[in-house]
C-alpha cells in the first residue's frame, strides 16, 4: 500500500513541482533500496570504496549507503536502464561476495 501511495503521489506532484521551479517535463519513476548481503557492511567509506569499484571493474552505476552498517543500493527503473544493468549489478554482487 505504501508503494501505491507513492507512485500516486509522484505522479500527481513530481509535473507540479517541475511546473513551479520553471521546468520542463517531470520523468517519474520507480525506485527501490535493495540491502546487501554479507559481507558488504561497514562505514560510508567503505560504501563509497564499494561503489567505485563497481563502477571501474563491472561499469555499474549505483548509489550506495551505509545505514547502520549496513551497505544499501538505490535501484531506479528508468527509461535508460535495461534488464541487463541489472544483471549486471546482481553478477558482479555475486562475484565480489566470492572473493
Amino acid at each position: 500500500e505504501r508503494g501505491a501511495y507513492a507512485n500516486a503521489y509522484s505522479e500527481e506532484q513530481v509535473p507540479i513541482l517541475a511546473f513551479m521551479m520553471g521546468g520542463g517535463p517531470a520523468l517519474t519513476g520507480a525506485m527501490c533500496c535493495v540491502c546487501l548481503p554479507e559481507p558488504f557492511t561497514g562505514d560510508q567509506t567503505a560504501a563509497d570504496k564499494l561503489r567505485w569499484q563497481l563502477a571501474d571493474t563491472f561499469e555499474v552505476q549505483v548509489p550506495l549507503r551505509s545505514i547502520n552498517g549496513r551497505f544499501w543500493a538505490r535501484l531506479s527503473a528508468q527509461i535508460y536502464n535495461d534488464m541487463d544493468d541489472y544483471h549486471r549489478f546482481a553478477k558482479a554482487i555475486l562475484k565480489l561476495q566470492q572473493q
